[in-house]
């Protein structure tokens, strides 16, 4: 497998990597700076723009079939939508304690994974948001919970890190299972065409997929640059977008002396594996 940088973005920032499905774009959510950006793929300039602002901690993003986007904001529990092509966002649910990410069903629900520890909460619901706003525990999914995917068929897959560290099927009745472990704090995921999740598995810096019938492997291993992973999100073509926290990307991932540790400063970068 071979990796390559796919773009810089020089900002003291945190990227959660989302792809906008309707067209061939990448959303990178940053935590610092407020923003969401869009990397313009395809194209030798890659042209990076400001879609939105004003958010205070954007997670993952996810959007409607109509290209509205969803934004979770961890620091206040809040899920914000944002028109096509970024002119309004207004507020349409509140009451979360820490939600990290979204998906959304075939009537555009959405279910939030929400991580639960902000201020102390003990909160442990997958919640569920219908398009008009309304609020609702969907499932009691344990605490700790950051990612979250749908596949085809409707069902949902839910990282949870310490003490689970482990990935959770919650079909479309809300029944839950234990779809796969091994994991050291996994945080977010993304799904291929044929239902392969990619996990990233933050503690042990390893990307691992998990097939549909829950056998887990290493896809990718990033352990000897010491870098931070928060972001990994697929395209199309099955290509694999990871975002780093890096303070000197050029010798990636070869090269371990200059990376940054922490995982809010430093530059951020994306690479396509």
């Amino acid at each position: 497998m071979n990796i390559s940088t796919f773009r810089t973005q020089r900002k003291s920032q945190k990227g959660l990597v989302q792809l906008l499905r309707q067209g061939n774009l990448l959303c990178l959510a940053c935590i610092a700076c407020l923003s969401l950006l869009l990397w313009a793929q395809g194209t030798q300039a890659q042209t990076v723009t400001t879609y939105a602002t004003g958010f205070d901690g954007p997670g993952r993003v996810s959007f409607d079939a109509a290209g509205n986007m969803y934004v979770p904001e961890v620091n206040t529990g809040l899920i914000n939508k944002v028109t096509l092509g970024g002119s309004t966002t207004t507020t349409l649910a509140t009451g979360m304690s820490n939600p990290r990410s979204i998906a959304l069903d075939a009537t555009d629900n959405l279910y939030v994974a929400d991580n639960g520890l902000l201020g102390g909460s003990s909160n442990t619901s997958l919640w569920k948001v219908t398009p008009a706003g309304v609020l609702s525990t969907f499932v009691n999914i344990g605490a700790n919970t950051n990612g979250i995917v749908k596949d085809a068929a409707g069902n949902f897959y839910v990282t949870r890190a310490s003490p689970g560290n482990d990935v959770r099927k919650i079909t479309p009745d809300g029944t839950i299972t234990t779809f796969a472990t091994g994991f050291t704090f996994p945080w977010h995921l993304d799904i291929d065409a044929a239902g392969n999740l990619y996990v990233n598995s933050a503690n042990s810096r390893k990307i691992l997929k998990v097939t549909p019938a829950g056998v887990v492997s290493t896809f990718y291993d990033y352990s000897a640059s010491g870098a931070s992973c928060s972001g990994v999100a697929l395209d199309a073509a099955g290509n694999v977008y990871l975002s780093f926290s890096l303070r000197d990307f050029s010798n990636f991932p070869t090269v371990t002396s200059y990376f940054e540790k922490s995982r809010c400063f430093g530059y951020q970068h994306l690479y396509v594996c």
